[in-house]
């Protein structure tokens, strides 16, 4: 069994937006990590890895009938844990916690549409076409990237 924490606090607000004469900017929240070490734990015979990924976007726009385009808000989140082999010299646990936020103008379709298009598309012999997307992107802007190990420093 291989389990694992990692506490942190989020403070403030996420906004993206565009100035006059300056273009696009981005604020997002200051992330501060309460665990400072990597904790990991289980007993393994092997190295054993866990990975955990997930990405939240918001849309706010105008729609009628599942068409909706506006602007949107993502957030991307990665965490990893890895324990190393308990029969070595040393128990060497490491954490990670990446946190990214982009931002931009999306749309969506309702997938009977998007299925209808698809098959022309494919007699077409050409890609199909996503239910959802961006029309315009900002960069992905990166808010946090730890890395703790335990003992400190035997990770990679």
């Amino acid at each position: 069994i291989l389990a694992s924490s990692i506490d942190f606090q989020v403070c403030c607000q996420i906004a993206v937006g565009y100035r006059r004469g300056s273009g696009w900017y981005s604020n997002y929240p200051t992330i501060d990590v309460k665990t400072p070490q990597a904790n990991v734990s289980g007993v393994s015979v092997g190295i054993n890895s866990l990975v955990f990924g997930m990405r939240q976007q918001l849309l706010v726009g105008l729609g009628f009938a599942g068409f909706a385009t506006g602007p949107y808000i993502g957030l991307t989140e990665a965490m990893t844990a890895l324990k190393q082999s308990s029969t070595t010299w040393v128990d060497c646990r490491q954490a990670t916690l990446d946190m990214s936020l982009d931002a931009g103008v999306g749309y969506t379709i309702p997938a009977l549409v998007t299925g209808v298009i698809n098959v022309f598309l494919t007699l077409a012999n050409a890609a199909p076409i996503s239910n959802h997307g961006s029309i315009l992107s900002l960069p992905s802007t990166s808010m946090l990237k730890y890395k703790g190990s335990l003992p400190k420093g035997c990770a990679g």
